[in-house]
């Protein structure tokens, strides 16, 4: 094997891993720092020789003794190669998106309703009928520029969401925080009530999560950052609306932000379509998270483990799973029930 060019490799060093399953460490893992006892990483040796200035001196002074020789691209004799990393350099952090655009006579309706920072709306050439005339006035009201133009340039900017003859220029939905929701049940004198969708990626789904917790009144809903869908156009269009009004946080580890809450005296109930009690048998009138899994994969283990009661719903047909929306509306029912409101 021709080795020109590599650094030698030290003895007793592991061979180069070509893949995460074919290479796997025998020292735990302790977090994102480095073992004391660990060596630091190698970060190669410069490739420049020492007083390396070229292949002569100017004026032609001859060389000291002692002194390498050396030629426009070569190493001098000797010397070993220098370090060239196969490592891929760290891929730049996404630039942050400064604006969105929002497709749809409802969302566009309540983005402007609810005072969110609108730079333009664009209203698709022949549609200035019905709901569009009142988006038009409303626009017009709050001094934001209305701009007619080509559906097929409408269609370009939403992405294949449904335009419905109107997209407006927005800013993105800032996301909230838990002791934002907190603050807002404390304000209505209420219980704390949160949903928390687990492994959730469908965005028609989260949108009429949206739009179930909004209709009931619930204070928040959040969403793990990975392995579940995020606030985008699509779930906007799938809210009606209701995404400028539900407050919405992002969390980290699913199972340490359960027990955080539950920390802090709130009672967290899993929906199991296989197992539990009957969800009428369990008491919502505390504060409470109400833990909702993905239709098809259901809830992490980690995430039911943390469960303080898990609640079934009937299902007397075939089909042995319910839509995301329709079961938090059937639980957060359940709860308003109970807490007579």
């Amino acid at each position: 094997m021709n080795t020109r060019g590599r650094a030698p490799r030290p003895a007793g060093s592991p061979a180069r891993k070509t893949s995460p399953s074919e290479f796997q460490s025998d020292r735990p893992r302790t977090g994102p720092s480095r073992p004391d006892q660990a060596k630091p990483a190698y970060k190669g040796r410069s490739t420049e020789s020492p007083r390396s200035s070229g292949p002569s001196r100017a004026g032609g002074k001859p060389f000291e003794k002692g002194e390498r020789i050396t030629k426009p691209g070569t190493r001098p004799i000797g010397a070993k190669p220098g370090f060239t990393s196969r490592a891929k350099s760290p891929a730049a952090a996404p630039a942050l998106k400064e604006t969105d655009f929002l497709s749809g006579r409802n969302p566009v309706m309540e983005a402007l309703r609810s005072g969110r920072p609108i730079s333009k709306v664009f209203i698709a050439a022949g549609e200035h009928q019905g709901s569009i005339r009142e988006i038009i006035a409303l626009a017009k009201e709050k001094g934001i520029p209305v701009q007619t133009t080509e559906s097929a340039k409408l269609e370009a900017m939403s992405l294949g969401v449904r335009t419905q003859g109107v997209v407006a220029m927005v800013s993105p939905v800032a996301y909230s925080s838990v002791e934002d929701m907190v603050a807002l049940a404390e304000a209505r004198d209420e219980k704390p009530c949160l949903v928390l969708l687990d492994q959730l990626k469908d965005p028609q789904n989260l949108g009429a999560v949206l739009r179930t917790v909004d209709a009931a009144g619930a204070h928040g809903v959040l969403i793990p950052q990975r392995r579940s869908c995020q606030l985008s156009a699509a779930v906007a269009k799938a809210s009606a609306g209701a995404i400028e009004y539900v407050k919405v946080a992002q969390i980290g580890n699913v199972a340490r932000t359960l027990e955080e809450l539950k920390k802090q005296g709130f009672w967290v109930v899993g929906a199991d379509p296989e197992r539990g009690v009957a969800f009428q048998d369990v008491d919502l009138t505390g504060p409470v998270v109400i833990v909702i899994g993905d239709e098809g994969e259901g809830m992490a283990h980690l995430t039911r483990e943390r469960c303080d009661s898990l609640v079934r719903i009937p299902m007397r047909g075939k089909v042995q799973s319910l839509n995301a929306s329709v079961a938090s509306a059937i639980l957060l029912y359940e709860l308003l029930r109970q807490r007579g409101l």
